[in-house]
């Protein structure tokens, strides 16, 4: 008779995610790379994105975006209720045609230049916070 561990602990959000840990571990390390993101930098990243999306219910994303962006994005898109498509830009030209022309209404993400980014977003960030 082997021992059944249960797990019966329930972690649970009354909001998305990253705003959580961005309101209780706001220099904490979200994305650790090699442009890391703390959780209120993510956060304000992904608030910024979200205002780049127009009305359609579609945001499709390029796959060859750098993974920060592509991540920031994909929060963004899901944070304003859209849905997403990760276009793999290894298919075909054809392939992607007959994908997009199935597809219905959608926008292009617009990408941002991640370094940039980031470092106004921390730096907007750190302002806020030390009350400039």
């Amino acid at each position: 008779m082997g021992q059944h561990l249960v797990m019966s602990s329930c972690f649970t959000f009354n909001t998305w995610p990253w705003r959580y840990w961005a309101a209780d571990s706001p220099d904490a390390i979200a994305i650790d790379s090699e442009t890391p993101l703390t959780w209120q930098a993510l956060r304000v990243l992904v608030d910024a994105q979200q205002r780049t999306f127009n009305d359609t219910p579609i945001v499709v994303l390029n796959s060859h975006d750098a993974p920060q962006s592509l991540v920031v994005t994909l929060l963004a898109a899901w944070q304003a209720g859209k849905q997403t498509l990760v276009l793999n830009q290894a298919l075909s030209v054809d392939v992607q045609t007959a994908v997009l022309d199935n597809l219905g209404p959608f926008q292009w993400a617009q990408t941002y230049d991640s370094v940039s980014a980031s470092q106004s977003a921390c730096n907007t960030a750190l302002g806020k916070s030390i009350g400039r």
